[in-house]
């Protein structure tokens, strides 16, 4: 099935991919027939971070099928967040963008909620999980990056983050504008002071894969916050300025259709 939709629209979906590659066609699926039944014109960007299984070849498949699909793939692991930005770069235009994990414990129906929320006036709109029982690491993570947003940004009080969100397009343009070798999209969203809620929701179980997150990369990704977005932290930062992430390949997406 082949879409007929412009150059850019109204919506985004934006997904960083790795090792997901059980979850695609169902993720792509629904996220294509709830927007198709609001009749809201949407465009997904896939972004295949590096993926060590398949998911190249199912993202392909799925962009061939449909032209709302761009699939890309870059050329090794950039982690999730420059996979994010990668995907919000190529998405311009668009007046609103979403944000979500490959593995479905992100429900793609939740958009709907979360894009009217933003038609109420807000700039950039979480979907928090109801989650009682963490590991202690991730919630040792959590306060420890809530710490250094309290330091680095202008988060407002009591406002929580996922990746989970939608963002307006204007927001979105001054993300990437501001890009550099490493971006955490949280960090650099509250530089700008946007309008921000929550939306909470009941997360469902996981039934594909297992959470890329443990001690050692959470650990990891609270040093580049630190060295990338405080003052203090830019004592490390290396000299030489790299590239938040290289495209390797890339399949499909709504350019073609003109």
């Amino acid at each position: 099935m082949r879409s007929d939709l412009g150059p850019a629209g109204e919506l985004a979906v934006v997904v960083a991919v790795y090792n997901s590659a059980s979850s695609l066609q169902e993720l792509a699926e629904r996220l294509l027939a709830y927007w198709q039944g609001r009749d809201i014109s949407v465009h997904l960007v896939l972004v295949d971070d590096g993926s060590t299984d398949n998911s190249w070849q199912v993202l392909c498949r799925l962009a061939e099928d449909n032209s709302a699909i761009l699939a890309v793939r870059l050329r090794r692991n950039f982690g999730q967040q420059n996979a994010l930005l990668c995907g919000l770069q190529l998405a311009g235009g668009h007046r609103y963008l979403i944000t979500m994990d490959d593995d479905l414990q992100h429900p793609p129906e939740l958009g709907g909620a979360l894009y009217d929320r933003a038609k109420e006036g807000y700039d950039l709109v979480y979907a928090i999980p109801n989650i009682r029982h963490r590991p202690l690491y991730r919630r040792l993570g959590a306060a420890l990056r809530d710490g250094l947003f309290a330091l680095c940004t202008h988060k407002p009080k009591g406002i929580k983050v996922s990746a989970y969100r939608i963002m307006t397009g204007e927001l979105a343009k001054k993300i990437c504008a501001g890009a550099r070798e490493f971006v955490y999209l949280s960090a650099a969203s509250f530089l700008h002071s946007p309008r921000v809620d929550n939306l909470p929701f009941s997360q469902p179980p996981r039934r594909y894969g297992r959470s890329g997150y443990t001690l050692r990369r959470l650990t990891e990704l609270y040093w580049k916050l630190f060295v990338y977005y405080t003052a203090p932290g830019s004592l490390f930062r290396p000299r030489e300025r790299g590239v938040p992430y290289e495209i390797d390949s890339r399949m499909g997406g709504w350019e073609d259709d003109e």
